[in-house]
């Protein structure tokens, strides 16, 4: 009987502590906070998304907006990640986004292939383009991504009169900043400079 009551004793402990653990894992506020998904994001920023268009002008399908490539997107991380890889290594856009969200998009998508789940940017890279290096690309697409987004945050769009002022340090500093030069140069255009001179 001693040993009855020790046992139940102990079933009932680790019973309350289980349930204790679900409850704090429930309540953690962190839990609570939805990401914005990639047009939310958008919508909810014009300067954002103008600055982002500029600068990603070049990786964009033809006669697509920034807002129509992020459609689905879980995240505009992902989004301006997947047009980084896409312009990388010459994957088509449209392919690489059905894989990543599971929806098939608008546009041409005749040589793409219905992906059985929603995938990461890596492993859609991996499906895509099996020759290269999934992760090393992904990961250089993610932190192109990042520093795109950051940039579009920091810096709002100048107006033309500062632009005309602030052209020649701008571009240098740009040009400086980012590699490869390309890229630099884009960001320059974006700003309305098409000499890129130093100062």
């Amino acid at each position: 009987m001693k040993y009855k009551t020790l046992f139940l004793g102990a079933a009932g402990a680790a019973i309350l502590f289980g349930a204790a653990t679900a409850a704090a894992r429930s309540y953690n506020p962190m839990k609570w906070i939805k990401k914005p998904t990639a047009s939310q994001e958008l919508a909810a920023n014009s300067v954002e998304e103008k600055a982002l268009t500029l600068q990603l002008q070049a990786l964009l399908p033809a006669r697509t907006t920034l807002k129509d490539a992020c459609t689905l997107f879980k995240t505009l991380d992902d989004c301006v990640a997947s047009l980084h890889a896409s312009g990388n290594l010459q994957i088509k856009f449209n392919c690489l986004k059905w894989d990543m969200t599971a929806v098939r998009p608008n546009g041409d998508i005749k040589s793409c292939q219905a992906p059985p789940k929603a995938l990461s940017l890596e492993k859609a890279i991996l499906a895509l383009k099996p020759d290269v290096n999934a992760r090393g690309e992904a990961r250089n697409a993610e932190k192109n991504a990042h520093e795109d987004i950051k940039n579009a945050q920091e810096r709002p769009l100048l107006t033309q009169e500062t632009t005309r002022r602030a052209v020649s340090c701008f571009c240098g500093h740009c040009r400086q900043l980012d590699k490869p030069a390309r890229l630099g140069a884009m960001r320059c255009a974006a700003a309305g400079c098409n000499t890129f001179q130093y100062r």
